[in-house]
């Protein structure tokens, strides 16, 4: 099984629809092989939140993770413009660096220059040749802007260094 493991409104359903679009049914197909992936298994996605802790310890040390990303600032835009809970999206992110991160998962950044690079990664593990030459897929719905006290909730998020190594400043 593929876990792809995420904040909400970081690219989920665009690594599930137009990246991984064929791992979904990749194990009833007795043609296509995913290197690593057995038989009979496929991808499952779950997001860094409270209710699934329990399941993230247990899946994130047994099984390959695809992790989407997508600046925190657009994160956090996308979430105001849908009148959700900051605070929520904070602690998401927590999850991610302290669940998630330590076994390893495969990032992909959707929104850098540098995401071939990152793609790569996932081909060689993976033994496929996706291309980073997707198309440009909007968000439902306009971002907002950033009020001080959620521009310093996004300095809080990027404060530890995490996010350097995909190219985000805060």
């Amino acid at each position: 099984m593929i876990l792809v493991c995420s904040v909400h409104h970081t690219g989920t359903q665009f690594v599930e629809q137009v990246i991984l679009y064929n791992f979904k049914n990749i194990g009833n197909s007795t043609s296509a092989h995913i290197k690593g992936i057995p038989k009979g298994r496929n991808m499952t996605r779950v997001h860094c939140e409270l209710a699934y802790v329990r399941s993230l310890e247990w899946w994130c040390p047994q099984y390959p993770i695809i992790v989407p990303m997508r600046h925190p600032q657009k994160v956090f835009e996308s979430w105001k413009v849908r009148e959700k809970n900051l605070d929520h999206l904070v602690r998401q992110y927590h999850i991610l660096k302290k669940l998630v991160a330590p076994d390893n998962p495969y990032y992909l950044p959707i929104d850098v220059f540098e995401r071939e690079t990152w793609l790569e990664n996932i081909n060689a593990r993976f033994g496929l040749d996706i291309q980073t030459n997707w198309p440009v897929i909007m968000s439902r719905k306009q971002t907002a802007v950033l009020d001080t006290d959620e521009i310093e909730l996004v300095q809080q998020v990027m404060a530890d260094g995490f996010f350097d190594q995909f190219g985000y400043e805060v």
